[in-house]
């Protein structure tokens, strides 16, 4: 299952750097579908019953300075310096959920 979603992924970037998108424009709209899949599943765990407050204050500390620091360094790289970091971070992903 991991090693499909990566291909997904894999596909739907490539699909995207042939549609002549930047990099930017695609980490960009990465973070447009995280965040309301995020609230989406926040507000089951919440519906739920199930949220660590510590936990999530935990990952917003984290998360949030490295959205805005990300995006604001990716706009000053040059266009083939974060596709290859993606990759490599996708693909340790793939391998982390493989073993």
């Amino acid at each position: 299952m991991p090693a499909e979603i990566a291909l997904i992924g894999a596909k739907c970037q490539q699909g995207q750097k042939e549609a002549g998108l930047p990099v930017t424009t695609i980490i960009g709209s990465d973070i447009a579908h995280a965040v309301p899949l995020t609230l989406l599943a926040g507000l089951g765990h919440w519906w739920l019953g199930t949220i660590n407050l510590l936990l999530l204050l935990s990952l917003l500390t984290g998360s949030i300075p490295g959205i805005v620091a990300g995006s604001d360094l990716t706009r000053f790289t040059p266009e083939g310096v974060p596709r290859p970091l993606l990759a490599a971070v996708l693909l340790l992903v793939a391998i982390k959920l493989l073993f």
